[in-house]
């Protein structure tokens, strides 16, 4: 991202002033080299984005977690101290631990952590500047410019992948303009199903209604039925 932003610097004489991307640039080093330059970082965190797979796994993420500042030291859930453990110059951070007897007999182990040696949380040397940046991508401003993005970049593409097609089914030009034409048609109905809901919903007819659903769900069983077809000279 650095690159892109450099390039951006070069191609318009002008630095940029607000970056706004997906949560794959949501790193601690894009966000500190956001601060640096006084960029707004519109980026969901990654680092949140892994933590929501740990939450899912029933293991408390390192938010479970408090720092204190006076003492240098993290509070657990279970009231226990995590104090400095070790210190990593290559990636400019400080692990924190529990003694080990401590988490051995705790209670909350099981959401706790599965390391024999107990549980240890990160903190990078920029902690403050990182929890500030991370912070702001947090706001109403940055969540609005997501969702421009969203609209602008994504669009029907990003949707479209969610049916399992992110990449063409069969070879031959025709046989993927099938795939892109169905496509197409099951979100325009779906978009009309959708905005149905709102005012237009109130002028519709429950006929007319019914009449979008049955030719949407003939739209899909007939692409399903295309799919099938195709399968057996999908390497033609």
């Amino acid at each position: 991202m650095i690159e892109l932003m450099n390039a951006h610097q070069s191609n318009t004489l002008r630095p940029a002033e607000i970056v706004v991307a997906d949560s794959k640039y949501g790193t601690i080093e894009n966000f500190l080299s956001c601060y640096d330059r006084g960029v707004k970082a519109h980026i969901p965190d990654l680092k949140k984005a892994r933590a929501s797979r740990h939450i899912k796994e029933g293991i408390y993420s390192d938010d479970k977690f408090t720092y204190d500042s006076r003492s240098d030291t993290y509070l657990c859930p279970s009231g226990v101290r995590l104090k400095k453990k070790s210190l990593h110059k290559s990636r400019q951070s400080l692990d924190y631990g529990a003694p080990k007897k401590e988490c051995s007999k705790c209670l909350l182990r099981p959401e706790c952590t599965e390391n024999q040696s107990g549980r240890t949380v990160k903190r990078h040397f920029r902690q403050t500047e990182l929890d500030l940046m991370r912070a702001k991508a947090q706001l109403a401003e940055a969540r609005r410019d997501l969702q421009t993005r969203q609209h602008l970049m994504e669009r029907s593409f990003a949707r479209s992948k969610r049916y399992g097609y992110d990449r063409s089914q069969w070879r031959g030009l025709w046989r993927v303009q099938i795939q892109e034409y169905m496509t197409a048609t099951i979100q325009n109905i779906q978009a009309l199903i959708r905005y149905a809901q709102g005012p237009l919903r109130m002028a519709m007819t429950g006929t007319m209604m019914d009449m979008i659903k049955t030719r949407a769900s003939s739209v899909i069983d007939f692409f399903l039925i295309v799919k099938s077809e195709l399968s057996p000279i999908k390497n033609n």
